[in-house]
């Protein structure tokens, strides 16, 4: 069965969109510890303008297709993050729940798939299943607490599912060269 190839145009009521999730950095010097049992509201939180990048996960639940074709990219952005952070996986939510939410500012959704011109499909940049999500006039820290709010109470998490073979892995000289940069930071503090 072929993957489903969703409309460049329109998002369908049914569709569960999901925002990535890469690991945050925790406070310097902190004991590693218990998570804490909500999330961030740094994974929602977009200081670049209005719009919230999603990912479409399926046309009426989460496809493991669309999940495969998207985790290269998704670990690709994590790499390209200075210093490199860890993607682990999307919180999904339908795309009828964020649109019509019954507290708070409601959210527009659109989908913008991103394509290269000439490209076979196996650039990491492209991505059919982007879309954007219209934040609430408001401040981006009010925004953010409160998009976590939804996909909290009305999402569901996707955890990052084993990469597949082939796929593109981190790059280790730039995770060298990360830690190295932080234990010189370290080194230099004491």
């Amino acid at each position: 069965m072929a993957v489903w190839t969703p409309p460049a145009d329109q998002l369908g009521k049914n569709e569960h969109v999901g925002r990535r999730l890469f690991e945050e950095p925790a406070l310097a010097g902190s004991p590693p510890g218990k998570v804490p049992p909500r999330l961030d509201y740094r994974h929602f939180e977009e200081t670049r303008g209005q719009e919230l990048s999603l990912d479409r996960l399926g046309q009426t639940g989460i496809d493991k297709r669309v999940v495969q074709y998207l985790l290269p990219r998704a670990v690709s952005q994590g790499d390209s993050f200075r210093p490199t952070r860890n993607f682990t996986g999307w919180y999904a939510i339908k795309a009828d729940v964020l649109i019509r939410s019954s507290k708070g500012p409601r959210t527009t959704l659109t989908a913008s798939p991103i394509t290269v011109e000439g490209s076979d499909g196996r650039d990491l940049t492209e991505n059919r299943y982007h879309a954007h999500a219209k934040l609430p006039d408001a401040d981006p820290y009010m925004a953010a607490l409160h998009l976590r709010e939804l996909f909290e109470s009305k999402g569901m998490s996707v955890p990052r599912p084993p990469q597949i073979a082939g796929a593109p892995r981190p790059r280790l000289r730039a995770r060298l060269v990360d830690i190295a940069r932080e234990l010189l930071a370290w080194a230099t503090r004491r």
